[in-house]
Parts: C-alpha cells; sequence; structure tokens
C-alpha cells in the first residue's frame, strides 16, 4: 500500500540563503542554523549539510542547492 506524503520545503530557510554564500555544516544539530522540522517530519537524521545559493550573473538568487 502506498501513502502520499507532502512536505513544503522553503528555499528562504535553506542555509546558504540566509549568508548567500555555500555553507558546509559538518554536525547539523549542532548547528543553530540547521531547520531540524524536516527530519522530526521524514525520521531521518541529518549528519550533515552542504548548501550552495543558485546566483544568476547579474547577482539575482533563484535558490539553493542543498544536500
Amino acid at each position: 500500500m502506498l501513502t502520499e506524503r507532502v512536505l513544503e520545503l522553503y528555499w528562504t530557510r535553506a542555509l546558504a540563503n540566509r549568508s548567500g554564500v555555500a555553507v558546509n555544516v559538518t554536525d547539523a544539530y549542532a548547528d543553530p542554523r540547521f531547520n531540524q522540522a524536516i527530519d522530526r517530519t521524514t525520521g531521518y537524521h541529518t549528519r550533515s549539510a552542504l548548501s550552495v545559493p543558485i546566483i544568476t550573473r547579474d547577482g539575482r538568487r533563484l535558490g539553493v542547492m542543498q544536500a
């Protein structure tokens, strides 16, 4: 049986969006900028995170790539 769950992710809350530069977090739960809400929802435990802003040549922020 398949169930569907929807998670709303906001790029404005991503780590790199707050600073505008790439962020490499080696211990996610020790970093106060890390949003633990998705982990609580999914049951996953994030250990580290790499977050990079996507910026156009003219400086506009389009979004964030986070892994």
